[in-house]
């Protein structure tokens, strides 16, 4: 929670919802007082994640999830925005003091040709700030809403687009998950059959494989990667490249053992049951053409 003599900022904090009852409480007590709007887009969760929002002044909405390009960009539209300027965190992530004071001075003399900033996120897995491998990495997060819009990129994922000048801020964003890691780990099981889908639909190829010049320096290094390496390796070598790429050659064995689990998960485990289940859906398509074409449908 923020202290009385704190300045406020003349911002609307953006989040989106599904079963973050563990987390939200830590991202609503960081911003509790210092943001004139708290938004949250929900995607029909089933545990406490509208009452806990709702319990802090949010205005909850609730929309289907489709994907997130489609999710976020919905939630730039809903009508009751009070502030030109949007801040949109996860609900895994708080924003620090320091951090707050600094967005609020930044917007009392912000030039009109700005339309967004730039903000480095620290991401803590188990108890350890990850600064190597590539996850201490610049975000495009606070923008100008009517100068916004949302994008696909690489692997399903997806990136804002301003028009107008990008500048950086100097504090940090915090990332820190507090589920349990055998949720996280469910989590990231779920998500990969959401990408895999997307591939598949996709006809195998990466999504959104064009360099954009809207997308920062790592996520550009990122998608580069994808375009010009993985796409044209077998989907079981993909996992080993993306793991030496970010362990080794981006420095993720300076974290220590933290840094090994995460690069071992995020990097080697989660793209390959990414790549096993976009070849089970290629498989089941092939043979389902094969079945009719045979006569046994």
């Amino acid at each position: 929670m923020t202290s009385k003599q704190e300045r406020k900022a003349p911002v609307s904090i953006l989040i989106l919802t599904f079963n973050e009852e563990s987390n939200l409480p830590y991202a609503l007590q960081s911003i509790d007082g210092w943001a004139d709007q708290i938004i949250v887009v929900d995607s029909y969760s089933t545990d406490r994640t509208v009452e806990i929002a709702r319990s802090y002044g949010a205005d909850v909405y609730q929309n289907p999830f489709e994907n997130f390009v489609q999710q976020r960009n919905w939630a730039l539209n809903v009508p009751e925005y009070r502030n030109d300027w949007v801040l949109y965190i996860d609900a895994d992530e708080q924003v620090t003091p320091e951090l707050r004071a600094e967005i609020a001075e930044v917007l009392s003399t912000v030039p009109n040709d700005v339309a967004g900033f730039e903000m480095r996120r620290r991401f803590i897995f188990m108890g350890r700030w990850l600064r190597h491998g590539g996850y201490y990495m610049w975000l495009l997060r606070l923008f100008r809403r009517n100068r916004c819009r949302f994008v696909p990129s690489h692997q399903g994922g997806e990136y804002p687009v301003v028009e107008g000048k990008v500048l950086r801020l100097r504090y940090d964003l915090l990332h820190q998950d507090h589920r349990p890691l055998a949720q996280w780990i469910q989590n990231q099981n779920k998500d990969s059959t959401k990408v895999a889908l997307a591939l598949f639909q996709a006809g195998g190829r990466p999504i959104q494989a064009d360099l954009n010049p809207g997308e920062t320096i790592e996520g550009r290094m990122r998608t580069w990667l994808n375009r010009h390496i993985y796409a044209h390796i077998p989907f079981w070598a993909k996992p080993i490249a993306r793991f030496l790429t970010f362990y080794l050659l981006r420095g993720g064995f300076l974290d220590g053992w933290e840094g090994f689990a995460y690069c071992t998960l995020h990097e080697l485990w989660y793209p390959l049951l990414v790549g096993l289940k976009l070849r089970e859906l290629q498989r089941s398509q092939i043979a389902r053409i094969h079945a009719e074409q045979s006569g046994w449908r």
